[in-house]
């Protein structure tokens, strides 16, 4: 009863792959768990290979890392129509795990999903850019930032944390086009 257990589960398992394959544009058939990971072991030139294989299967194509389905959008026109006239369908961010540990549970405008918070956020932000960022003076200001975090870099250890230091630019990105106030690294109003 075993083999029979483990023969329905292997089915199942390989049913639901392929239903799940079906509901996407053609593309190369991939396997359950590796997808087309095996066709991909011989070339370092993946825009080669999604080529043939849009010549192969149309245009767009659907191959499959592991689990995960990648849409290859080879022509100007496929892309137009998927990133102007269907936006909001095809709008949205591939979450990895990286970018979960990355975000630690807080929602920004770059790892967020297309979503009601996001829309949020790229308000505000278009609004802040808009209305601060009219002149060559920001450009001017993210520079002077940039530069003092790298002599930072050049008198620092080899190990850098990558989060604090870019909310610390940014701070004070926003604290000198906001208030004309830089502050330091130490300073309690960042804490």
């Amino acid at each position: 009863w075993l083999t029979t257990a483990l023969v329905f589960l292997l089915s199942y398992v390989v049913v639901r792959f392929y239903r799940k394959v079906s509901k996407y544009p053609k593309g190369p058939l991939p396997f359950p768990v590796v997808g087309n990971l095996l066709a991909l072991r011989n070339t370092n030139q993946l825009y080669k290979m999604a080529e043939n294989w849009a010549r192969q299967y149309g245009d767009p194509i659907t191959f499959w890392m592991g689990e995960k389905p990648m849409v290859v959008l080879n022509t100007q026109k496929v892309v137009k129509e998927a990133f102007v006239e269907k936006r909001h369908e095809f709008a949205g961010r591939f979450s990895t795990k990286m970018a979960e540990l990355q975000r630690q549970g807080n929602n920004n405008i770059v790892m967020e999903d297309y979503n009601p918070t996001w829309k949020a956020l790229r308000k505000v932000a278009l609004t802040a850019v808009r209305k601060y960022a009219v002149s060559d003076s920001l450009e001017n200001l993210c520079c002077e930032v940039v530069d003092a975090y790298v002599d930072s870099l050049k008198e620092g250890s080899n190990v850098v944390d990558s989060k604090a230091p870019f909310l610390y630019m940014l701070y004070n990105i926003i604290g000198m086009s906001v208030y004309g106030a830089k502050f330091d690294k130490e300073s309690p109003e960042l804490a």
